[in-house]
């Protein structure tokens, strides 16, 4: 199975100014995020989707949906049958995961696998996307879709992993626990 890792790093964020290059502990949020992606056994290749300096992706479709810059992925590279998505604000995301979804959709034929973190108790959870991992089949992107399809699977992930970098207080956690594990 051929897939393609996309980091999604654009150069606006409204909450958070340039926050792929934003900091946490000594590693800017898009190397975090480049880590994840080299830490991968199965992620065929890997590309960075972003108009900041230094990349080619039209500012348009950067600051429009994130499947649009999925969409201009595939465009951009050789046919792959799975896109994992990569948002370069989740931090502390590892390469397993990625491996994870993508054994999913390879050994039990899912359109698409996310990760989620849950946000309930023990006895009664409840699992809620983290943003962390999409492994998503072609075609599915291709008709604008991140995720579904019929057949739909889930990775967990724990809280400590899955901090998504949206606001600046996300942004002051992510340091804090980053520090308290150095």
């Amino acid at each position: 199975m051929d897939s393609l890792g996309v980091i999604c790093a654009r150069s606006k964020s409204r909450r958070v100014p340039q926050k792929a290059l934003q900091i946490v502990g000594t590693t800017s949020l898009l190397d975090y995020a480049i880590a994840s992606a080299k830490q991968s056994y199965r992620l065929t290749r890997w590309m960075v989707a972003s108009d900041l300096s230094g990349f080619n992706m039209p500012a348009e479709i950067a600051d429009g949906p994130i499947i649009g810059a999925l969409q201009w992925a595939i465009n951009e590279s050789p046919p792959a049958d799975v896109v994992v998505t990569l948002q370069a604000c989740i931090p502390f995301r590892r390469g397993y995961y990625i491996d994870q979804t993508l054994d999913l959709i390879q050994r039990f034929g899912f359109e698409s696998v996310q990760t989620v973190v849950n946000v309930g108790w023990d006895h009664a959870p409840i699992y809620k996307p983290n943003g962390a991992v999409y492994a998503t089949r072609v075609e599915l992107v291709r008709q604008g879709r991140l995720w579904g399809g019929v057949k739909h699977g889930m990775i967990l992930m724990t809280p400590e992993e899955s901090v998504n970098i949206d606001t600046e207080y996300d942004l002051r956690v992510a340091r804090a626990l980053c520090a308290l594990s150095s």
